[in-house]
């Protein structure tokens, strides 16, 4: 079975998230029958391709519900899996996009995957019925002999040493949420009960370098203990968690925090680090290991009986077996997917809707699906599309370009009015017939003002829909807009 994951860029393909994800994957499912590959979605052919599978990985604009709507019209599986929550803040307008995304995808899906049990009640906020699996990330090779003498060495060396290195990694800022380096410093005072110990206690923030900004160094300032800041690169994230005796991983209690996965809490462990936690306790199932109390990490740290010893190694082999095995979720994730029923194909046409801030891209992969392409009454006026909607007082007008007239209905056909040229096309008046018992209540357009624009635009998007079922037959309606502007793209 060959299952192909739709990633957003090349680049991503590099990111921790897919290495860890995907790329400790392969190998465990290649020996349950299943090929897993990572296809740039902008080289995805979806009406031609040979995969028997195809899962969604961030790429939150329409060339996603493109590719799953065709995907899924031939009667193949179409996942998506989703790490990061901007999907259930329903009273954060600046996330409507992303929602409108969620939403119109989980049409065409026949399976949804996770890292965490909070992302799965964040599908089915969406969809009850679609079957959701949660797929832990992988831990990253682990010799058990080599971890107990990495214990041993890390806890002589901070004895003899007389310093406690504490590292914290990862990415420090995000475009809609603060967290990160805003984290470090606000739970930072549970670093402070530490010094009981009589060590000199140095903090190592690793971070990418465009969460540095003037307002979260100086937050980083408010941290009880010598803290200096590097930035992060794979090899760098390694050699600090080797050196480092304690991972300080605090967790805020929004719920984007609150969803994220178990991933740098076992590679912290994997690389022999005391994890201390703060905040939201997004760890549990490794509870065991993990630390929330810093006396009590204090107390087994002088009394050398720390949660993660050589003499609980046993204890810790079997939660990565249970939460973090390659192996294992390679073959639950397998064992999921070929129980799986591949939906009937449904070869109507696919129609593209083109909102105030579209994707180009998706159009190319419509037209080359023979679908239409749909300019919205928002959209750029440099978009080329089949058909044009306007307004026009209370009511939309519809055109149709000469090449898109042949697929109209044989009625429609007769109806034809000549209108005007649109890129470097003819394009035709289609009559609603419907529209007389419709525009009672219909809104005003009132112009292209913002307040015009999201008063009207659910109205015109139903309208939209209806007229375009009407005059071509059946379509799969797929609206693109990326707009951070909270317009109800959902027909």
């Amino acid at each position: 079975m060959k299952v192909s994951v739709l990633v957003p860029s090349d680049e991503y393909k590099g990111y921790a998230g897919a290495r860890i994800r995907y790329g400790r994957l392969t190998k465990a499912l290649a020996q349950q029958g299943l090929t897993l590959a990572l296809c740039k979605i902008g080289d995805f052919e979806p009406a031609s391709d040979n995969s028997d599978i195809i899962i969604i990985s961030k790429c939150h604009d329409a060339r996603a519900l493109v590719a799953a709507a065709l995907f899924a019209a031939r009667g193949k599986l179409v996942g998506v899996d989703l790490f990061d929550d901007y999907f259930s803040q329903w009273d954060d307008s600046r996330l409507t996009r992303f929602r409108n995304w969620l939403g119109q995808l989980l049409e065409h899906c026949a399976f949804a995957l996770c890292s965490t049990d909070a992302m799965a009640g964040v599908v089915r906020e969406y969809r009850r019925d679609v079957p959701v699996h949660v797929v832990h990330d992988p831990a990253p090779p682990i010799e058990m002999a080599g971890l107990q003498k990495i214990l041993r060495k890390k806890l002589a060396e901070a004895r003899q040493s007389r310093v406690m290195r504490i590292a914290w990694f990862g990415v420090g800022d995000n475009p809609h949420f603060r967290i990160g380096l805003h984290d470090v410093a606000a739970f930072s005072g549970k670093l402070r009960p530490l010094r009981r110990v009589g060590m000199d206690i140095e903090l190592t923030v690793m971070t990418n370098p465009r969460s540095l900004t003037v307002e979260r160094l100086a937050e980083l300032t408010t941290v009880p203990v010598r803290t200096k800041v590097e930035e992060w690169s794979e090899d760098g994230e390694d050699a600090l968690l080797r050196r480092s005796l304690i991972a300080y991983l605090p967790v805020n209690l929004q719920r984007f925090s609150a969803a994220k996965s178990l991933n740098r809490a076992v590679t912290a462990l994997s690389r022999g680090c005391q994890v201390l936690s703060a905040g939201f306790p997004l760890y549990d199932a490794l509870d065991e290991l993990i630390y929330r109390d810093t006396d009590a990490l204090a107390a087994d740290l002088e009394a050398d009986t720390l949660r993660l010893s050589p003499a609980r190694i046993d204890r810790f082999e079997q939660l990565m077996h249970d939460f973090a095995s390659a192996e294992t979720e390679a073959d639950r994730l397998a064992h999921f997917l070929h129980a799986l029923r591949p939906p009937r194909p449904q070869p109507s046409r696919i129609a593209l809707v083109h909102g105030l801030m579209t994707n180009k891209r998706a159009g190319e992969m419509v037209e080359a699906a023979e679908g239409l392409t749909v300019a919205s009454p928002y959209s750029p006026s440099s978009i080329p599309a089949d058909v044009v909607f306007r307004w026009n007082g209370g009511r939309l007008d519809m055109l149709v370009s000469g090449d898109a007239t042949q697929r109209l209905r044989p009625a429609f056909k007769r109806r034809l009015a000549p209108r005007e040229k649109l890129f470097g096309r003819n394009f035709l008046e289609v009559p609603d017939s419907g529209s007389s018992a419709r525009t009672g209540d219909a809104p005003r357009a009132g112009g292209q003002s913002l307040g015009a624009q999201l008063a009207t635009y659910h109205y015109a998007l139903k309208e939209m829909s209806r007229r375009m079922n009407d005059a071509f037959g059946a379509c799969r309606m797929v609206v693109s807009e990326n707009s951070p502007l909270p317009f109800p793209a959902r027909i």
